[in-house]
């Protein structure tokens, strides 16, 4: 991964270590990613990464309707 998206998916986890850190009662540095740690996972924060770096890329924003709540 090129420098600037690389650095924004080690934030993502960064972030993700503190909020567990802080929910379980231990230092960021000894969480272990269970959920988060899968192939799908890894794949899918380090595409949002690449693609808020590409300025080539849109990013939209969807509303879901609820049957029945129109």
């Amino acid at each position: 991964m090129p420098g600037r998206p690389l650095a924004r998916a080690h934030a993502i986890f960064g972030a993700l270590a503190e909020a567990e850190a802080r929910v379980h009662g231990v230092r960021p540095e000894t969480v272990e990613f269970h959920e988060v740690g899968g192939h799908d996972s890894i794949g899918a924060i380090c595409g949002i990464a690449l693609g808020l770096g590409d300025p080539g890329i849109e990013v939209r924003r969807e509303h879901v309707r609820t049957p029945g709540t129109d």
